[in-house]
């Protein structure tokens, strides 16, 4: 039997955490923890074909599966948990945070960064999506140490060597 939801888990964290709830809430869903947007696209792919009507996954990941097959994704948005717990993380290397957020937590950061001690810093990304021009500005202009932000940023700053969470 085809699952009714196919959930593209960028995170170990997400994975089990869908796991949970579907179970707990006896939802015919399907969980894959997806390393890449690439891996994701193919996933989302082959359960399209297979007649899979709900997509759910993160961010980058959903938009990335969204523009590639035309089809809508559910987003599941960062919550003031994820973010708090990120910046938590990145404190551990640095006390100049850049942030790569969506703008419905971009309001949190006042208050987290007092309740941190630290300085984050919002680094804009331009609509092309242009994350390495956007993170080599922030660590140059703004002396940005580690950053917070999501899957794909990510793996730019682990290139950069830059700590990330």
């Amino acid at each position: 039997m085809i699952e009714d939801i196919l959930v593209l888990a960028p995170t170990k964290n997400i994975e089990q955490k869908a796991i949970k709830l579907s179970k707990a809430h006896e939802i015919n869903a399907k969980v894959v923890f997806c390393e890449t947007n690439e891996v994701a696209i193919e996933w989302a792919r082959y359960y399209a074909s297979q007649g899979v009507k709900a997509f759910v996954s993160r961010g980058g990941m959903a938009l990335a599966i969204s523009e590639a097959l035309g089809i809508h994704v559910i987003r599941i948005k960062v919550d003031i948990e994820d973010f708090s717990m990120a910046v938590k993380k990145a404190t551990t290397y640095g006390s100049i945070v850049g942030v790569i957020i969506n703008s419905h937590i971009e309001h949190l950061i006042p208050s987290i960064s007092e309740e941190y001690h630290v300085n984050l810093i919002k680094i804009e990304v331009p609509p092309s999506g242009d994350f390495i021009n956007a993170i080599e500005t922030a660590v140059v202009q703004d002396h940005v140490e580690v950053l917070v932000c999501g899957i794909a940023p990510s793996r730019i700053a682990s290139s950069m060597n830059i700590p990330y969470s």
